[in-house]
């Protein structure tokens, strides 16, 4: 929809209990690099496929990534990863988006 409309829906405020009613969602979210992420992603997933990839793995590979702060993260003057709420964040957008899919195996109870 246009984003200088109101929604359709009512969105009833929560009070405190998150970050979009709390104004402090720029907290959580950093500008992202479209181009830096999706080099990222294809370098993890394309260029060096190999086992399975659970949250904590992706989280690590994006932390270790080449120049993450400034080809990721649009931080001009660091290559350093940003704080590692910021790289979680990240990860769980990714997923949200239906970009990454991760997967659990019910039978053993964890992530795959």
């Amino acid at each position: 929809g246009n984003p200088l409309e109101l929604p359709a829906i009512d969105l009833t405020s929560c009070g405190d209990a998150c970050p979009f009613c709390c104004d402090s969602l720029s907290e959580y979210i950093m500008p992202i690099s479209r181009s830096g992420l999706s080099l990222f992603l294809a370098d993890v997933f394309i260029n060096n496929p190999g086992g399975e990839l659970t949250h904590s793995l992706i989280v690590k590979k994006l932390t270790q990534h080449k120049n993450v702060g400034t080809s990721v993260y649009c931080r001009p003057r660091s290559n350093n990863p940003p704080s590692p709420k910021y790289v979680h964040t990240t990860i769980l957008q990714l997923t949200d988006n239906k970009m990454m899919i991760l997967a659990f195996d019910e039978v053993k109870n964890d992530p795959k």
